[in-house]
């Protein structure tokens, strides 16, 4: 096989080419001029950002040696497929051989975090104590998973995302001496795909370039990477902001027809709204915004507050799916417009207040908007709707529940919600949560109050009427049945499965 991808062929064989590691690799330079060399080593960070190629770079250096791969000083182990205490041992006996040729015995533990935790306590001694010939280097995605006793031994350096301008840079430079021609967007567009990834930006490009003669454009980039129109992103916004739903779910359903996958639209759309918030609040110009968005967010005047939701929205849905289906995608823009996000997008922009300002509307003006809002409504009904418009801003979890059901008043301070349409997730959430909206409630009515709910067959019924422990005689409650317990779906599954029988 004669072709070599991008990110073989030109990874870093010195400090120097190491893109957008400064911090580290000057440290790690200074230490070698110096003679300072640490017994063990912890390189932590995103993927592709040179964290291997780093301890590649120092273990070459701290034996003076110019091709790695030919020396048997050093010693390279993947921590995902040696990650048993046999292997570790087999590591431990070879650590008491001094080198061959080189000053120092090196070894590269790739993927550390892998390593179970057996073997991590059969590296522990050698890490406290090692011979004067060995240094080790570990190097891992998930520091968090690295315990204490093992990190508290090592040097360690924290490895950042490169930035945007580094790839495109160092993209250009690459693709430059490979003989091809790129147009300046394309290469922002490869180096935002490739969230602070050397390696995939370089993977990416390998992608790109299999469609290209020898002049690489930003339609063909984007065509290739799947991504989808700005043009697009701006439509659906003005749709929600103008409450267009018809118009809004055609375009949807244009993105679907078009082949482009639902999960990378929405991740499109995040960035898009993402970039938006940022541009309302600090009018940056490095963003990656069209031309026509930045004057569509300038003239509408958008709030930062409503996009923000619309932002969390996407958020919810794209980590509760694997795959977002096209029914999930279309439900995630019917939210936006049973929320009503709309009505919260369209405001003017606060005025700038100084520091004096701010403080007299907080030692002031709050206390007495509060006041005039609390023992003024006309009944409990009233006195809900600002309850909802709390919890909007509060939980939106809880809100989207608390929209599905159904509340009315039954007595001057009993209010009755009726939740017999919801799911079992929903009410458990309503459940867990009605103390809390039965005390917000109480407190804007400036009276105590009760909360009701119908159709209570499965839970404790001081918990259905919202009243705490205090309220209750310990002596006068009843013991709750286990039956919410045993109708888990957990516990369906494994009678079904498994042959199961609940014995108590």
């Amino acid at each position: 096989m004669d072709y070599i991808v991008l990110s073989r062929k030109w990874r870093p064989e010195d400090f120097d080419q190491v893109v957008g590691q400064e911090h580290v690799t000057k440290i790690l330079l200074n230490a070698l001029l110096t003679g300072k060399i640490s017994h063990s080593y912890l390189f932590s960070g995103p993927r592709g950002v040179g964290k291997t190629t780093v301890a590649r770079i120092l273990a070459k250096k701290i034996n003076n040696f110019k091709d790695i791969d030919s020396s048997l000083d050093i010693i390279e182990l993947d921590g995902a497929s040696n990650r048993g205490i046999d292997e570790i041992r087999d590591l431990k006996d070879s650590i008491q051989y001094v080198p061959t040729s080189g000053k120092y015995k090196v070894f590269i533990i790739d993927e550390a975090h892998m390593l179970t935790k057996e073997a991590f306590n059969a590296l522990l001694k050698t890490l406290e104590e090692p011979p004067a010939h060995a240094v080790f280097i570990l190097a891992t995605t998930e520091i968090q998973k690295i315990p204490p006793t093992i990190s508290s031994r090592c040097q360690k350096y924290e490895f950042k995302k490169i930035s945007s301008l580094d790839i495109s840079d160092h993209l250009k430079s690459v693709l430059n001496k490979e003989g091809y021609k790129v147009e300046k967007e394309a290469l922002k567009l490869i180096a935002l795909k490739a969230d602070g990834s050397l390696r995939d930006a370089l993977s990416l490009a390998d992608k790109v370039i299999t469609l290209c003669d020898r002049d690489i454009s930003y339609d063909i980039t984007a065509k290739v990477l799947g991504v989808v129109p700005q043009e697009l992103y701006l439509e659906l916004l003005n749709k929600i902001v103008s409450k267009d739903l018809k118009s809004c779910l055609k375009a949807i359903n244009k993105v679907m027809d078009s082949g482009i996958s639902n999960s990378n639209f929405l991740e499109g759309f995040v960035g898009y709204l993402r970039d938006s918030i940022c541009y309302i609040i600090l009018y940056r110009e490095d963003l990656n915004l069209s031309q026509e968005s930045a004057a569509f967010l300038d003239s509408e005047k958008l709030d930062a507050e409503g996009l923000n939701r619309l932002l969390n929205l996407s958020l919810d849905c794209i980590n509760s799916y694997v795959s977002i289906s096209n029914i999930e995608l279309e439900n995630l823009f019917f939210k936006f417009f049973d929320l009503r996000l709309s009505d919260s997008l369209n405001k003017s922009k606060p005025k700038t207040l100084n520091v004096l300002d701010q403080k007299e509307i907080k030692e002031q003006g709050l206390s007495q908007n509060t006041n005039k809002l609390e023992g003024k409504y006309r009944d409990l009904n009233d006195a809900y709707k600002d309850v909802l418009k709390r919890i909007e801003k509060e939980n939106i979890g809880l809100y989207c529940v608390l929209e599905k059901v159904k509340a009315k008043q039954v007595d001057s301070l009993i209010l009755s919600i009726d939740f017999s349409d919801l799911s079992k997730y929903d009410e458990n959430i309503l459940l867990e949560n009605v103390g809390r909206i039965n005390a917000t409630l109480s407190s804007l009515y400036n009276q105590k109050t009760q909360i009701k709910l119908n159709e209570i067959k499965k839970i404790d019924k001081s918990k259905a009427e919202g009243r705490s422990e205090e309220d209750e005689n310990p002596s006068d409650q009843e013991e709750p049945e286990d039956v919410e317990s045993r109708e888990h779906p957990l516990i369906d599954i494994a009678i079904n499965d498994y042959n199961g029988k609940i014995i108590k």
